[in-house]
């Protein structure tokens, strides 16, 4: 595979990787000089992430925050089954959750279930 990677890259003048684990790893394996390849981090759009901080105090209360794409690759499905252990051994944790994705709908539905709208609150495209 990285010989392929060499051979279908060999003519790029640049390239683009999102983090600097992934500009190391394509550079190592496809052989690009690492100064034709730049680094642009993935970012969070602050316009469709607005937290209410009103609902995070007292200061005692312990914020759990993840902004992500919501799939299981992104391991969302881990979150989805900690969340009511954590809040059973942790009353007062709050979650923040950010993003959008296929587990929009369980996170949804864990909330409604198990009645923790004043514990989980989602953020973004939902």
């Amino acid at each position: 595979m990285n010989k392929m990677c060499k051979w279908y890259l060999k003519d790029v003048d640049a390239s683009i990787c999102v983090s600097h684990a992934c500009k190391d790893n394509f550079t190592l394996r496809a052989k690009i000089n690492p100064y034709t390849c730049f680094t642009i981090p993935n970012a969070v759009d602050t316009n469709k992430f607005q937290p209410n901080p009103s609902l995070r105090y007292p200061l005692n209360r312990i914020n759990i925050v993840c902004i992500s794409r919501l799939t299981m690759r992104k391991g969302i499905d881990f979150l989805i089954d900690i969340i009511p252990t954590v809040l059973e051994k942790h009353p007062n944790a709050y979650f923040i959750i950010g993003g959008d994705g296929e587990k929009t709908a369980i996170l949804k539905e864990l909330i409604k279930k198990f009645g923790l709208q004043n514990s989980v609150e989602l953020l973004g495209g939902l």
